[in-house]
């Protein structure tokens, strides 16, 4: 939904078979392959006898073992892969008033990294600012405040394409949430095959739910082409998202998508717009530091 108005209201959502057997008979081993034609035998009982089939009894049980263990291998690694993502478990903090920061985990450099999101809670439902890392997670997000809250999500607004925003997007749609990305996002996600949001809006918006008013604010480019930050006038609190570092950082991260050019005079275009927030939360690890952060965000740009 391209040509947004400045002010959109978010409204609450009312939402035979052939069998196999191995049998090593007493007098000579042998293997019994039942199947829909006739029992067939095949006897590994020496050199010369049969001499189709010229492997040791030996021979046999070795290959046996090897397929055997092979066989477990796969099975143990199919089992990691498929429970990899169950095992990343979110985590919510409390920050202010009806304000919490969400934090889920993904991979990056072959560690396990944290990305914070943000939810608020409002009388007509939740608004959350970024989904988890992974469509699970979301899953895990929206079960575990509608568990704490009795609320369900109502809004939400991711602030770049990266996965760590958008990974969930596809996932609360089904769940007859309202997404929102800017109109630019919208277009990196397409591109990058990333989830989509359902509506877009095209310039700086204002969005109020039931007693909240959010900004969404575009500095320019930085991290991504396409990074906004959302600023909450009454909490004072500004989400900055990964246009941001922590102060734990000690390092800018990944900048593939970037304008490192133009990153700097972005971080002073922020800095000036919103001089004095009363908590100031990174796309990554602690949110401690308050707008210093923008301050520690470009001491690592040099």
């Amino acid at each position: 939904m391209s040509g947004i108005n400045s002010l959109v209201s978010a409204l609450p959502i009312a939402l035979s078979t052939t069998a196999e057997y191995i049998n090593i008979s007493a007098d000579c081993p042998g293997i019994y392959a039942k199947r829909s034609r006739p029992r067939t035998k095949f006897k590994f009982c020496g050199r010369g006898q049969y001499p189709n089939f010229e492997f040791s009894y030996l021979a046999y049980h070795i290959m046996k073992t090897i397929i055997s263990f092979i066989v477990c291998l796969f099975t143990a690694f199919s089992a990691m892969a498929s429970t990899a993502d169950t095992t990343l478990r979110i985590k919510t903090r409390h920050l202010t008033g009806n304000f919490y920061v969400h934090v889920s985990y993904g991979k990056y450099k072959g560690g396990i990294m944290t990305a914070n999101g943000l939810y608020v809670v409002t009388p007509d439902g939740i608004v959350v600012i970024d989904t988890p890392w992974s469509e699970e997670q979301t899953k895990q997000l929206a079960d575990t405040l509608e568990k704490r809250h009795h609320k369900k999500i109502i809004l939400c607004i991711a602030s770049h394409f990266h996965a760590d925003r958008t990974a969930g997007l596809d996932y609360l749609k089904k769940l007859g949430v309202k997404t929102y990305t800017s109109q630019l996002t919208q277009e990196l996600c397409k591109v990058n095959q990333e989830p989509q949001a359902q509506y877009v809006f095209s310039k700086d918006t204002t969005f109020r739910v039931k007693g909240l008013e959010l900004q969404t604010y575009y500095p320019g480019e930085g991290h991504t082409r396409d990074n906004i930050v959302i600023w909450f006038p009454k909490a004072k609190v500004l989400y900055g998202g990964c246009l941001v570092k922590s102060m734990d950082a000690t390092d800018i991260g990944f900048t593939g998508d970037g304008n490192l050019q133009a990153y700097p005079a972005t971080l002073h275009k922020l800095r000036d717009k919103f001089p004095h927030p009363a908590y100031l939360i990174p796309g990554h690890e602690g949110w401690q530091g308050g707008i210093n952060q923008v301050q520690h965000t470009l001491e690592l740009l040099k």
